[in-house]
């Protein structure tokens, strides 16, 4: 059966698709119970979130309202919210949604910022990536640990009538040189096979387009022009927000993107002080 709402999205009608929406999103009640659309929403659209993403960005604002309900009532001068998230965390067999990716993939810092967006990301990350990101970092900072030991404060300490001091400086700088440098090396190779085995080989697929395992001249010349094109549309596009940067942009959405942006640039400019700093001092340098 065709959907209305499909129809609505993939014809360009906007305003049909909004009133949709609104419509099964719209909390009702009877005597007997209460009506809500977003189980049936996501049972025949279960990726609507993407579909919106590339076909009609501006309704996820829309979407993500629906699936918020707040009391007209105020107790001590709030509201009482219910956000109803599930079918944007999990899908129906149990695996972790892209609703989040798609939202972000739109590079909208309005869209990113809105509650229910912000109570997604809130959600997983004290429940679930907190302490996978902690776990994963450990070793990193283990390394950095030694590397800092060995190359900084073990060599001030360093005197001729303690050879042990000598001992912990060449086994911190192996840990570095072999464990520490090695480890990276053997993910990034890893990560490299991985793109190797499948972004790479889909690019050869989409590049061969007679399908006869071998990429000719023409096919070449196509891909380098197919190639051409999108860097000129991305130069496009960058050449036009730059010129939008002015005062007809949305001052919020400006506001939201560099109040990050800034910290973000006073961290990494603070960290690669430091870094200068400590390479300065190396020994194999002088």
């Amino acid at each position: 059966h065709i959907s209305p709402l499909a129809w609505a999205i993939e014809s360009g009608s906007v305003k049909v698709a909004e009133a949709i929406l609104d419509d099964l999103l719209t909390i009702r009640a009877d005597r007997d119970r209460y009506y809500y659309g977003a189980d049936e929403l996501w049972t025949r659209h279960p990726d609507i979130v993407k579909k919106l993403q590339d076909e009609a960005p501006g309704l996820l604002v829309v979407l993500l309202e629906g699936l918020i309900w707040r009391s007209h009532r105020t107790s001590l001068g709030m509201r009482r919210v219910n956000y109803y998230v599930k079918h944007v965390l999990v899908k129906a067999d149990g695996t972790f949604a892209d609703a989040l990716e798609c939202v972000s993939g739109t590079g909208d810092p309005s869209l990113v910022s809105h509650p229910t967006v912000a109570l997604l990301a809130d959600c997983l990350w004290t429940g679930v990536v907190v302490r996978q990101f902690i776990s994963s970092r450990m070793w990193n900072v283990f390394s950095l640990f030694i590397f800092i030991m060995s190359q900084e404060v073990l060599p001030t300490m360093n005197s001729p009538e303690e050879p042990a001091y000598d001992w912990l400086i060449f086994f911190g700088r192996m840990f570095t040189y072999t464990v520490g440098m090695g480890r990276l090396a053997a993910y990034h190779l890893y990560r490299i096979w991985v793109w190797c085995r499948n972004t790479m080989r889909r690019i050869i697929k989409e590049i061969d387009t007679d399908g006869n395992g071998e990429i000719d001249y023409e096919e070449m010349v196509e891909a380098l022009q197919k190639f051409k094109e999108t860097v000129q549309e991305e130069f496009k596009k960058a050449i036009k927000a730059l010129r939008e940067d002015g005062p007809g942009v949305d001052e919020a959405k400006k506001s939201i993107a560099n109040r990050e942006k800034n910290m973000y640039t006073v961290i990494s400019f603070s960290l690669l002080l430091l870094l200068g700093v400590m390479l300065s001092h190396e020994p194999m340098f002088w």
